[in-house]
């Protein structure tokens, strides 16, 4: 099967069956950055999505979904939210 047929399927609109987390080797990054606030210390507040330098492999039940209509399996980059203030760095994650 050529890599054009596999994009052009859609992943199943339900939740994978099995999940695989293994390392992407590509390490944190920031994915998008927001200003929210200012901190006491009169830094910028901002809230980031950042990469955990890990991928998500999702797999579904070959059973369950028609292998000609769907995906059944994909990856994706696992990400955190955090809010931190860019002076001070205080913040927390979510």
């Amino acid at each position: 099967m050529s890599d054009a047929a596999h994009d052009d399927k859609p992943t199943p609109p339900v939740p994978p069956t099995d999940t695989t987390t293994r390392p992407s080797g590509r390490g944190t990054r920031t994915v998008s950055s927001e200003v929210v606030d200012t901190c006491d210390c009169g830094g910028t507040v901002v809230d980031e999505e950042v990469t955990t330098g890990k991928f998500v492999i999702g797999m579904w039940d070959a059973e369950m979904f028609d292998s000609d209509e769907f995906l059944l399996h994909t990856e994706w980059e696992q990400t955190e939210r955090r809010v931190r203030c860019r002076r001070c760095d205080a913040g927390y994650e979510y």
